[in-house]
């Protein structure tokens, strides 16, 4: 997706939350062969644009991507923020 969409998107999800934003995502800088894919290190994103939120937990995968296997793995966790106060 385009910056400009990522931008909007992250603004407005961290815009509406009071309690808890959980993100389940990738979180690196990767190109993918699929062209509807981005990979974007996010957690940076919001150190940046929301710096009242603090990334609390992070739950991996249970199934990580396996080339062999796309269609039962996920490249991607949860994240789950909290307000830092």
């Amino acid at each position: 997706m385009e910056d400009s969409t990522f931008n909007a998107y992250m603004r407005r999800l961290f815009g509406s939350a009071r309690r808890f934003v959980i993100v389940y995502s990738s979180n690196m800088d990767q190109d993918w062969p699929d062209k509807h894919v981005r990979h974007r290190q996010f957690t940076r994103w919001v150190e940046r644009n929301e710096p009242e939120w603090r990334l609390q937990s992070t739950l991996k995968n249970a199934y990580p991507f396996a080339p062999a296997n796309p269609e039962q793995t996920s490249f991607a966790d949860f994240y789950v923020f909290a307000p830092r106060s």
